[in-house]
């Protein structure tokens, strides 16, 4: 199913409370989105190192009108208090209309 309008969007991230469905609100406001604490695995200097990264999943225009930046404080609901890291779009061609949000706490 091709997602076409923010609409089909929100409706989509709305519809999967059993998938990490949250409300999030910047200090302009409230957003829809999906948290996830996405695996990360690395290698460092042959140590290897696990970790959780939370993230949003959000209408990147949310993210526009909300004025949502690297360093923004954003509060998940039921999750608590974070800070945008790196905002990442994805390519125009994949996942057109959203964007995810890494975050970490303040």
């Amino acid at each position: 199913m091709q997602v076409e309008t923010d609409a089909e969007r929100l409706a989509m991230l709305e519809g999967m409370p059993g998938l990490g469905s949250v409300t999030a609100t910047a200090a302009a406001g409230t957003f829809s989105a999906l948290f996830d604490r996405e695996y990360v695995e690395l290698s460092l200097g042959g140590i290897q190192v696990a970790d959780s990264s939370p993230a949003l999943l959000c209408l990147e225009s949310d993210v526009d009108r909300l004025a949502i930046v690297r360093g923004a404080a954003l509060s998940i609901e039921g999750e608590g208090e974070f800070v945008v890291r790196v905002r990442a779009d994805r390519p125009p061609n994949e996942g057109k209309g959203f964007t995810r949000l890494f975050l970490g706490k303040p």
